[in-house]
């Protein structure tokens, strides 16, 4: 019981860790998704968070083109 308990506290916090680390790839990511499910707002609202919090992120670049990507459909 206490090695399953061990295992699963790793696990979350190794979960946590990743959610800090990646959160740049998972706010792009999911933009993305609300852009290819058709709600433009929470993608172009999704970007703008990765480029306030994210300036220096590999993905600020894609996300100021989906944004510009995205004004041009309006």
């Amino acid at each position: 019981m206490i090695a399953k308990l061990k295992r699963f506290f790793l696990l979350l916090c190794l979960i946590v860790i990743l959610a800090f680390v990646f959160s740049d790839s998972m706010l792009y990511y999911c933009s993305r998704w609300h852009e290819k499910t058709g709600d433009v707002k929470k993608a172009v609202s999704g970007y703008r968070e990765l480029l306030r919090k994210h300036p220096g992120s590999r993905w600020a670049e894609k996300a100021k083109e989906a944004i510009d990507r995205l004004k041009q459909k309006d």
